[in-house]
């Protein structure tokens, strides 16, 4: 892996481009070279499967955290019955 890499005479419209992106993506400028050089040498390395709820978490709206909510009620409630000593 190279460590470092030092690009000369960038086009304006090209490092308007990247800054805006990196804006845009929340990302740094080194990483969205980076993601731009792999797809367009198609060596994007292949993302593991992810197995939690982080990609919803602040796309709900209202209504569907307050659904939600309504929806997994019975799971906070207690079955004494089950839990007598």
């Amino acid at each position: 892996m190279i460590k470092q890499m030092t690009l000369r005479q960038v086009p304006d419209a090209v490092e308007k481009g990247i800054r805006e992106r990196a804006r845009s993506t929340g990302s740094s400028l080194n990483r969205v070279i980076i993601d731009l050089m792999e797809e367009s040498l198609q060596v994007r390395p292949v993302e593991k499967k992810k197995r939690d709820v982080a990609r919803l978490a602040g796309k709900w709206s209202q209504a569907e955290c307050e659904a939600f909510d309504r929806n997994t009620l019975a799971f906070e409630r207690i079955d004494e019955e089950i839990w007598k000593s």
